[in-house]
């Protein structure tokens, strides 16, 4: 009685399977940060009109996924003005005239809710279990 060793090559397989998995997997990821940074923006209170909240999305890329919007003030709700960031303005209120519509407006420093910092630091192990999760798939 004889044994027949049969060698077959499935690499191309694999690769392609891990290839699909990483692509959910990354997709899966920034459906869930959209989500937990639009939660984050209604725990800091730095929600008024909606528009912000409503404007985050997400992007995937080769090997990453980004997540922001295209909002232009969002990053002075992120990250403060005034006193409140580096080399900002030392005064508690300051007075400028608005570009757009050329009235004259008074504004005082806005404290930074970083809304996007936050919940990517707090959601990071959900982050790292949903990859596993995918990335480890056999279908």
């Amino acid at each position: 009685m004889g044994f027949k060793i049969v060698m077959q090559d499935n690499s191309a397989d694999i690769i392609e399977l891990v290839k699909k998995n990483k692509e959910r997997a990354l997709e899966a990821v920034g459906i869930q940060a959209e989500g937990d940074v639009k939660d984050e923006i209604e725990i800091l209170e730095a929600k008024d009109t909606g528009r912000l909240q409503q404007s985050i999305a997400h992007a995937v890329h080769d090997d990453s996924v980004e997540v922001g919007t295209n909002v232009e003030y969002a990053v002075y709700v992120h990250e403060g003005t005034g006193r409140n960031t580096a080399g900002g303005n030392p005064y508690k209120r300051w007075v400028y005239t608005d570009p757009l519509d050329g009235k004259t407006r008074m504004v005082h420093p806005q404290k930074p809710r970083r809304y996007i910092k936050n919940a990517i630091i707090r959601y990071a192990k959900d982050y790292m279990s949903i990859l596993a999760e995918y990335l480890f798939k056999r279908d």
